[in-house]
């Protein structure tokens, strides 16, 4: 995605792939993070990408626990 996608209740701020390499994933979340301060939530499309996308949310203080 090269520009935002907005819907009604979400916007895709862009997509970003990893080849399959963790510590590329981990980057990628590293750098969403950093480049928007109000993220809600990311998305990973294989299993190993929920784990690096929460332990980078966690490496930036940024957890949030459910209400």
């Amino acid at each position: 995605v090269d520009a935002p996608i907005k819907g009604e209740k979400y916007t895709i701020l862009g997509t970003m792939t990893d080849n399959f390499d963790k510590v590329k994933a981990k980057q990628n979340a590293q750098d969403a993070i950093a480049a928007n301060p109000d993220l809600g939530c990311m998305v990973g499309l294989f299993a190993y990408n929920p784990p690096v996308c929460l332990q980078a949310v966690r490496d930036a203080n940024r957890e949030v626990k459910p209400q």
